[in-house]
């Protein structure tokens, strides 16, 4: 695996688009770029130096927790907003039972909400980001994450 440590400018310019976009204000974790524009989060209790000794020994895939994708905005994935869920005070959605339902099957929401984007919730409970126009919500739901149709 080869891992792309996130500098720290980079981290502060991120740290300050996911305060504006969500209120995020403190990201206590080494950040890791992976593929496809995806930003990961470590929080053990190795170095850098520990983690990339550790890679070159073994055959590791991934290292820590998937938080976020950077496309055109920044948008936190499920884990991702359950972590920092203390910090989020900007962008928030919340969902009726309905709304959540059609969410969790991957379509998108006829929502009125300010646009870019938003996360979604119901009660204390995270289930994502969209992109919304100010008129509607577009699903970003991961397959793997929706409900099955039996």
């Amino acid at each position: 695996m080869n891992l792309k440590f996130v500098k720290s400018g980079e981290k502060k310019r991120l740290l300050a688009e996911l305060n504006k976009s969500f209120g995020i204000s403190k990201i206590d974790y080494i950040l890791i770029a992976g593929g496809k524009k995806k930003i990961r989060g470590f929080s053990g209790n190795m170095t850098r130096e520990e983690i990339k000794e550790f890679t070159n020994l073994a055959n590791v895939e991934i290292i820590g927790s998937y938080f976020f994708k950077k496309d055109r905005f920044l948008r936190l994935s499920f884990d991702g907003s359950h972590i920092f869920k203390n910090q989020l005070k900007i962008g928030i959605v919340n969902l009726n039972e309905k709304n959540l339902e059609n969410w969790m099957n991957g379509k998108d929401l006829i929502l009125k909400s300010e646009k870019g984007v938003v996360i979604l919730k119901k009660g204390d409970d995270f289930f994502g980001c969209g992109i919304s126009d100010g008129e509607k919500i577009f699903n970003y739901v991961p397959r793997e994450r929706r409900i099955r149709k039996s």
